[in-house]
């Protein structure tokens, strides 16, 4: 398919996103600020569920 490569950042976001949960850090940084450990997350699991609903918008919108 022609939109798999969303599909390939939402998994590697999602494999970051479950990282978070196995090394648990106070906090991480993001283009140099430090940020907490659940907006991080939070961060994440937007990326995963924007990347889905796009793929999902554009598959339909294809056919």
């Amino acid at each position: 398919m022609r939109y798999t490569y969303i599909l390939i950042i939402a998994g590697l976001a999602l494999l970051n996103l479950i990282y978070t949960f196995i090394k648990t850090e106070s906090s991480y940084e993001i283009f140099g600020f430090a940020i907490n450990l659940w907006t991080y997350r939070l961060i994440w699991a937007m990326m995963v569920v924007l990347c889905v609903w796009n793929y999902l918008v554009k598959k339909r919108s294809a056919k």
